[in-house]
């Protein structure tokens, strides 16, 4: 099973299905099953100051958890309209019993 992201939204108003993978070390997304090289360089932008997941965890750049917090939070349009997939492991959020990061 291949890990990855798959999400659904509105990018400049326009409906987009996104596939993100890694490949050689370094997510990469494909737009409505096609790469499209200005929308991989919008996202690897976006990817240097990826958003905190659960409020107090910032994740490393290049990681597909960066990866889910820029399609989660800064990719789309709107992100209360994100429809956001999961598939095989994307790595955790550091935690113990009792602490939230």
């Amino acid at each position: 099973m291949e890990n990855k992201i798959t999400a659904e939204g509105e990018v400049n108003g326009i409906k987009r299905y996104v596939e993100c993978f890694m490949e050689d070390g370094s997510p990469i997304i494909e737009v409505d099953y096609d790469f499209d090289e200005k929308e991989q360089e919008r996202f690897n932008e976006l990817l240097k100051n990826p958003p905190a997941l659960g409020g107090t965890y910032y994740p490393l750049p290049n990681s597909l958890l960066a990866a889910y917090a820029v399609l989660q939070h800064d990719y789309f349009d709107d992100s209360r309209k994100v429809k956001i997939e999961v598939i095989g492991n994307i790595g955790e959020i550091p935690h113990e019993k009792g602490v939230v990061y």
